[in-house]
């Protein structure tokens, strides 16, 4: 069996309001192996967010494990993660504030590319073409 691509371990994270400590994330074991798709669903408030952003290390998770390719992410320096972030990618739930309405389909699939240091200029259109046909689009 293959190494899993995201392995959340008893991912905790907690945020300290002042009425005490709210749970947003508590105790979530999650793993997800080449070429899974995931869709976290659950009421407005419920985590999804939170365990997401954990998971990506948007945000620090207060206890638990997040493993990436089988690598540890979970205490490593944001210098050491920024190599990694090519590899994952999280979509939120309004897509609103997740996509820019000033851009195009294909400049949005070329943006990773062209931060990532993938691809540019016509690689990069030539590659964004490949992906969409993947997908059905034009």
């Amino acid at each position: 069996m293959s190494t899993p691509v995201l392995q959340l371990d008893a991912l905790e994270r907690h945020f300290t309001a002042s009425g005490g400590t709210v749970r947003a994330a508590d105790g979530v074991t999650l793993t997800v192996g080449r070429g899974e798709v995931v869709g976290l669903v659950g009421e407005s408030g419920s985590g999804k967010s939170t365990v997401g952003r954990c998971a990506v290390r948007l945000d620090e998770p207060t206890g638990g494990t997040v493993r990436i390719n089988g690598t540890d992410v979970t205490t490593m320096s944001r210098r050491a993660l920024r190599p990694l972030r090519k590899d994952f990618h999280l979509v939120f739930q309004d897509p609103s504030s997740s996509l820019d309405p000033r851009m195009t389909v294909g400049q949005i699939v070329a943006e990773p590319l062209r931060l990532h240091g993938i691809a540019k200029g016509e690689a990069a259109r030539a590659r964004v073409a490949e992906l969409l046909a993947q997908v059905g689009l034009r």
